[in-house]
């Protein structure tokens, strides 16, 4: 009887644990031994054997079979953490599931077009710091910016010069010098001014919970003077595509920016 228990219970293990049971032919030689009476002390000792190799061999098959877990980024999954992490460059920022919504239809449209998402700190410095990040992958050098010393203050400058010179200028004398202030955070239209000052093309992701704007800004030689240019990536001229130009990644709330998919930093 006591044979008999054992075997039982090692075929009930079986059952309860492993899929496809039925079908296997050792427990069914299993079954057959436990419903004959005469069982001899090999016929124990053997299939006793035979079934703990067999059910540890189950067990190896079951753990190496299991799917690898996927990381955070595989497809598209930027989470609250995540993005504190990766783009606010501090994992303590509670993030909003609007912020959360936006960020992944960023990445989605980004992805298409062959790029991905970098972040910076959200100090209020955030426009200049994803320009200059940006920036500093494109083959164009700006000579004043590189040599330099404090490169925020110097692009704060020069966007609170084109301000002041700008029709919102004399309307509002004292934003130009609120925008020299460090912290002083600056919407994606001023920003856009820096492409009056250096000549060099930006373009601005501007993210929204379902769909997104993808704007082209940059100034073309007419063969009398610069005409400033303003319109959509997808009806953008092809050949100023080419052209270098910094990519900037509006949130709504905080910049960023975006890099070729294989770039590294």
């Amino acid at each position: 009887m006591f044979v008999k228990s054992l075997l039982s219970s090692i075929f009930n293990f079986a059952s309860q644990h492993f899929e496809g049971y039925q079908d296997n032919g050792f427990v069914k030689m299993v079954q057959k031994i436990i419903s004959t009476r005469r069982l001899a002390v090999f016929s124990f000792l053997g299939v006793t054997a035979a079934s703990v190799y067999y059910l540890r061999t189950k067990q190896i098959v079951a753990v190496t079979m299991q799917p690898e877990k996927e990381e955070p980024n595989a497809k598209c999954s930027w989470n609250g953490q995540i993005i504190a992490h990766e783009l606010w460059l501090n994992p303590s920022t509670c993030i909003s599931e609007d912020m959360v919504r936006k960020v992944n239809t960023a990445h989605d449209y980004l992805k298409n077009c062959g790029f991905q998402l970098r972040g910076v700190q959200a100090d209020g410095n955030c426009f200049f710091n994803a320009f200059l990040k940006s920036y500093q992958s494109q083959s164009q050098r700006i000579p004043l910016l590189d040599s330099a010393e404090d490169k925020v203050a110097y692009l704060r400058q020069q966007v609170a010069d084109q301000y002041r010179r700008s029709s919102n200028g004399s309307k509002n004398s004292d934003r130009a010098t609120s925008i020299l202030q460090d912290g002083e955070w600056v919407s994606s239209a001023e920003g856009e001014l820096l492409v009056h000052v250096f000549k060099l093309s930006m373009r601005i992701l501007i993210a929204g919970t379902e769909k997104e704007s993808d704007i082209f800004t940059y100034e073309q030689w007419d063969g009398e003077s610069w005409k400033y240019i303003t319109e959509e990536w997808s009806v953008a001229n092809e050949a100023v595509k080419l052209k270098p130009y910094v990519f900037i990644v509006d949130l709504v709330g905080h910049f960023v920016y975006a890099v070729p998919e294989k770039t590294q930093t």
